[in-house]
């Protein structure tokens, strides 16, 4: 791909770029087409295409949510990526869904909640993650923010006793849940 950009032949650069896309349809495709098609002066006329052909993907095959969400993320389409996540939850991998709340919690701190709260849930039930206590500690934290940022404190307290309850077996996670909440 470099080689042909180097040496002039951009549009075929773009041509192999568009191939490759059309085979895959992965987000890592997109950025080699993205950047091919902005050198030869062809991005405006493809990102359309380029986008729709993700999003028909990723309507057919929920496999290509999470490249979708990557795509839109990069394009700066926020509100797109949210709610394809929001609509597809569980092809978003935790690592993406910490990545859209960040963009979103600021704007937003209502409807990070339920993904938190998911989140922290998934996390406590990963038994094979030593570190599961800690991690979901911290992302209650954030969430208690976030609760406080729209306005909730009452919706913290409650989702606080309901977790405790529905995990008072786990004494561990609830002494170092306490000692964390002291502290702030």
């Amino acid at each position: 791909m470099d080689l042909l950009l180097d040496g002039g032949r951009e549009a075929d650069a773009v041509a192999v770029c568009r191939q490759i896309y059309e085979q895959r349809a992965i987000h890592q495709d997109y950025l080699k087409l993205r950047n091919a098609a902005w050198q030869a002066g062809q991005w405006p006329d493809l990102s359309g295409w380029a986008l729709n052909l993700l999003r028909d993907r990723a309507q057919a095959d929920q496999r290509y949510v999470r490249e979708l969400i990557s795509v839109l993320v990069r394009e700066d389409l926020l509100d797109e990526a949210w709610a394809t996540a929001m609509a597809n939850p569980g092809q978003v991998p935790e690592s993406q869904w910490f990545q859209l709340i960040e963009v979103r919690e600021k704007d937003h701190p209502a409807d990070v909640i339920r993904p938190y709260q998911d989140l922290i849930e998934i996390g406590l039930e990963k038994a094979s993650d030593k570190y599961r206590y800690p991690k979901a500690i911290k992302t209650i934290g954030r969430l208690r923010d976030s609760y406080h940022r729209a306005g909730d404190e009452a919706g913290f307290t409650a989702y606080l006793a309901d977790l405790r309850q529905r995990h008072r077996r786990k004494t561990s996670f609830l002494t170092k849940l306490d000692k964390s909440l002291v502290r702030r």
